[in-house]
C-alpha cells in the first residue's frame, strides 16, 4: 500500500481481574522501514516496499485520564520538518523526539 498504518497495542484486558490496563512498553520502531525481506510471491522489479515514517500519534497518561498528541512531518518536500501537535499548540520538533514510549499509531508512506 502507499500508506502503511501500524497500531501498537497499548491497552490490554487483565485475564485475572478482567480490568483494562495500559501497556507502557517502549517500542524502538524505525524511521525507515524496509519490508522487502518479508514480501512473499512475485516482487515488482521497479517498486520496493520501503516506507518512511511521517506521523506518530501518542497516548500519555492512564486509561481514565489519557491525552493524545502527535508528531507529523509537514510539507511536500523530501526534507520535511517534524512538528509536535498538542491540542491548540504546534511546535517544531526534533526527529529524536518522535520515537517514544507513548507512541500508539505509526504512519508510514511508501518511498
Amino acid at each position: 500500500p502507499e500508506c502503511l498504518i501500524i497500531h501498537l497495542k497499548r491497552f490490554a484486558v487483565d485475564s485475572t481481574s478482567g480490568g483494562t490496563e495500559k501497556i507502557d512498553t517502549f517500542v524502538d520502531f524505525p524511521l525507515d522501514l524496509d519490508l522487502d525481506p518479508f514480501v512473499v510471491g512475485p516482487k515488482a522489479t521497479t517498486r520496493r516496499t520501503l516506507y518512511r515514517l511521517y506521523a506518530v500519534v501518542n497516548h500519555s497518561g492512564s486509561l481514565s485520564f489519557g491525552h493524545y498528541t502527535a508528531y507529523c512531518k509537514v510539507g511536500e518536500e523530501p526534507n520535511r520538518q517534524w512538528y509536535f501537535f498538542n491540542d491548540a499548540t504546534v511546535s517544531a520538533a526534533r526527529e529524536s523526539d518522535v520515537v517514544s514510549r507513548e507512541a500508539y499509531l505509526l504512519f508510514y508512506e511508501r518511498v
